[in-house]
């Protein structure tokens, strides 16, 4: 390679940012850049080699930019102009969109040719390989894990565990919550979602905060582990493309948004917004993710949210059964090997079983169900009906039963509902939208009214939502046009029927 003093980097290196893009190659090998490739949304990644190890880099990235600031400089011994650096990605970018193949890019958790694959985010860039015959330590994955800011390692798991052991580390009240608390753990490891939203309520003292830390500690830890409701949904989706487990802490409401958001995280959706700095491009997130949420009321007063969530109540710790913090994480990162063990012998025990559970009248997460029944026998619970239970022997499907019953009640126990159950208790009713939110007003007084919708389109989006737990107090809504003078107004009728089963 000829340099000269005014020009100290490699002749072969500025013919390729100009003309010589083909030439390219030689310089790549000697960066240990193996591979340049893009996500199926049309973003540019390369794999180095580093310390024996493939890395999986966005090509705007802070490390990959310094990756190759070093290469130049060792290949030059001085510092390249910034000019030449963005060049030189430039380049790189379009060989990885147009020239390079297309691979998917995960964060912790993926999935290949029927296995599961945990990223342990350690120096070594290995992952847990998953089957149905067991689990190991990979070096080189076949899939491409990338490691966003601030995602922490996981310690290398270690066998002959038992997930009973992480009783002792979360506060739970019965044995339903346990089996509850349990299969959520397990099917976050699942690659694709639905997810059950985990709501952990209970007053100051019933550890929240630290049981859902635990919990986040087991899969996909991270330095800050408990976060606080984002700005926007631009926001959220930007922390939920970055990390695989989100946990939101201390909340006090949930605001429209976010409630909506949520539910798209948990069982699927997606969301676009325009590219900074661009007129017509778009960047589209698309995401499901298990998700922890923590307060100490009642969050949730939706229908569409609370049959995706798991709810819990806490107990309060008594100051007698109280340690410090630092006798408590010391014993738990102690246990920790071992818990993460556990888990994966019951992951792989649910890849085993999976073929064979076939549920008659599955609920509205039935993918949660169904993995988690597949998973029973490893976690030793009993998935039958509770008439057949031993002592202290908590079927999931009766536990889950049981908490899809109660978060619906938490969802009749509002003004609105209650209002509506009064209002059709002697005869049927009949008018608009705005006519049932004038009556509403009326019934719920002065102290209620903004736990009511505003308007009387709001008021139409949360009847929809209300409508499968009205039906459960006998309640039924019909709507039909009036096509009276020509108008097109929409007529409600509100009346009695025999209750309905969950």
């Amino acid at each position: 390679m000829q340099t000269s003093p005014t020009d100290p980097y490699p002749q072969h290196i500025d013919h390729t940012l100009s003309e010589r893009s083909a030439e390219i190659e030689p310089f790549l090998q000697t960066a240990g850049v193996t591979e340049l490739f893009h996500t199926p949304d049309q973003l540019a990644y390369a794999t180095i080699l580093n310390a024996g190890h493939a890395e999986h880099w966005p090509l705007a990235s802070r490390t990959f930019r310094l990756w190759i600031k070093n290469h130049l400089y060792h290949l030059s011994g001085s510092v390249p102009p910034d000019r030449m650096v963005s060049q030189l990605l430039a380049t790189l970018e379009g060989h990885a969109l147009f020239d390079g193949p297309e691979h998917r890019v995960f964060v912790r958790i993926a999935e290949a040719d029927s296995a599961i694959y945990l990223d342990l985010a350690n120096d070594q860039w290995q992952a847990v390989e998953i089957t149905s015959d067991g689990w190991q330590v990979v070096d080189n994955p076949p899939v491409k894990f990338r490691r966003p800011r601030g995602m922490a390692p996981l310690p290398t798991p270690e066998r002959n565990g038992n997930l009973d052991d992480l009783r002792d580390f979360i506060n739970l009240t019965t044995e339903a919550d346990w089996v509850l608390v349990s299969a959520w753990l397990v099917n976050a490891f699942r690659p694709t979602g639905p997810y059950p939203i985990l709501m952990l309520h209970g007053e100051q003292g019933t550890a929240k905060s630290t049981t859902t830390r635990i919990l986040r500690h087991l899969i996909d830890p991270n330095e800050s582990p408990l976060r606080t409701v984002p700005r926007n949904d631009r926001d959220l989706m930007i922390a939920a493309s970055n990390a695989w487990v989100h946990a939101f802490d201390n909340l006090s409401y949930l605001p429209l948004w976010f409630a909506d958001a949520l539910c798209r995280l948990a069982t699927g959706g997606g969301f676009s917004t325009r590219k900074l700095r661009t007129d017509d491009d778009e960047v589209l997130f698309s995401s499901r993710l298990p998700l922890i949420l923590t307060s100490i009321g009642e969050l949730a007063t939706r229908g569409d949210l609370l049959e995706r969530a798991i709810v819990l109540h806490l107990p309060h710790i008594p100051r007698h059964k109280r340690i410090t913090e630092q006798q408590f994480w010391q014993t738990f990162e102690a246990k920790r090997p071992v818990l993460l063990g556990a888990l994966l012998d019951i992951v792989s025990a649910a890849l085993r079983n999976l073929p064979r559970v076939k549920l008659e009248a599955p609920p509205r997460m039935a993918d949660f169900a169904e993995w988690s029944c597949a998973a029973a026998e490893a976690c030793a619970w009993r998935i039958q009906t509770p008439n057949e239970l031993e002592k202290d022997d908590v079927a999931f499907l009766s536990a889950y039963s049981e908490n899809i019953t109660a978060t619906q009640h938490l969802l009749l126990d509002t003004a609105m509902a209650q209002s509506l159950e009064r209002l059709v208790h002697r005869q049927p009713w009949h008018g608009t939208h705005t006519d049932l939110l004038d009556v509403l007003r009326s019934m719920v007084g002065p102290g209620h009214l903004r736990e009511l919708p505003q308007t009387a389109r709001a008021l139409s989006a949360e009847l929809d939502r209300l409508i499968p737990s009205l039906r459960t107090i006998g309640v039924r809504i019909e709507r039909a046009r009036k096509r009276e003078a020509g108008t097109g107004q929409r007529i409600i009728t509100l009346r009695r029927e025999e209750a309905a089963q969950l």
